[in-house]
Order: C-alpha cells, then structure tokens, then sequence
C-alpha cells in the first residue's frame, strides 16, 4: 500500500525535506530532515516552485506555519520570517534537495501533472518525472535524462513526494536502484 493510503489520506503531495540549514526559515519553524512540506501558512503546497511561490511573498518578520508530514504523521510547525532575502529562501525550499541538484541523487523530480504529461510526451508513464539532472551527480554519470520517468526507487513504486521519502529512508546511504521509463521503454540504473 501507499503511504497516502496507509494514512487514509487522498492526496500527500508535498516537498521532501533531505536536508535543512542551520538558520534557514525551514530551521527556524523546526523542520527536520526527511519531512514532506504539504503546506505553508495554510496553503497547500504541491511542489517547489510553489513553496518558492509562497516564501517569497513572505515578509521579514511575519509569522509562518508549516505543515508537515512526518513519521507517517501532520504536524504543524511555527515560526517567522526573520529574513526572506535569498539564502533563506532557498533553505526552506530544501524540499527537494535529497532528489535535486545539490542533494544525493543530483536530480529532481516532480508529480507527473498534465502540463508536465503534454511536455514530455508522457500520456501512459506512472511515477515521477525528472525534470533536472546535475551534470556532475550521480544520476548523470548514470544516463539519466530529463523527461525519464521513476517508476521505481529499491523495487518500491514512486508515484507521489512522500513515496520518495520513504524509499531513501529506507535505504539511508546504501545503493539506490531506479527503474525508469524512457520512451515507454523500462530499464534499472543503479547509483
């Protein structure tokens, strides 16, 4: 079963949290590692370019909560805007790093939305798209591009952020198996 089926939840979309810097907003409200950020000051947040949407109209000093999923649980997390000028804006985005660009996988990924279907040519994929890989992360030194889709992270389906967590929870720092979709073609890579 799912995690959002486990919690009896209809949908868990959310930002996956790998990592949070000392200082940053996200630190400041109490967000911890491998959290998944499902809304901000009361408005559901889907993905990062949204959060990035909702930190930047925050002002210095304004009361902030955060929700969160964690340890199979929501949580609501207080805190406020000491700055919102541009490290902090980027250390509460943390959401994605443990699957972007500066985290362990060096890519990220999003829900497959029907703009992001249209894009890639993705009408029958299940999972997430990749829609950035770091040119020097693992995940291009092996062969992922971005428009593939992970289907798998371990052997355990991915369809939502919180999947995600879960599977890199489980395998800490141990190897990671993708299986991914490219071109309606499956495959596994390992990183």
């Amino acid at each position: 079963a799912t995690l959002t089926a486990t919690l009896g939840l209809s949908d868990a979309r959310g930002v996956f949290v790998s990592t949070v810097e000392k200082g940053s907003l996200a630190d400041k409200a109490g967000a911890e590692r491998r959290d998944v950020i499902t809304a901000l000051n009361g408005v559901p947040i889907t993905n990062t370019d949204e959060l990035r949407r909702q930190v930047a109209r925050l002002r210095s000093g304004e009361a902030i909560s955060l929700t969160v999923l964690r340890n199979g649980s929501m949580q609501k997390l207080n805190g406020d805007a000491t700055s919102t000028s541009g490290k902090n804006q980027e250390s509460i985005v943390a959401g994605d790093r443990g699957i972007s660009g500066k985290g362990r996988l060096g890519l990220r990924v999003e829900p497959l939305t029907p703009q992001i279907v249209a894009r890639f040519n993705l009408a029958k994929a299940k999972g997430l798209v990749v829609v950035d890989v770091d040119a020097s992360g693992p995940a291009a030194v092996a062969g992922i591009k971005t428009g593939d889709v992970i289907e798998e992270i371990n052997g355990q389906s991915v369809r939502i952020m919180a999947d995600v967590e879960t599977a890199l929870a489980r395998a800490d720092s141990g190897r990671i198996r993708l299986r991914i979709n490219r071109g309606g073609k499956s495959s596994s890579v390992d990183l």
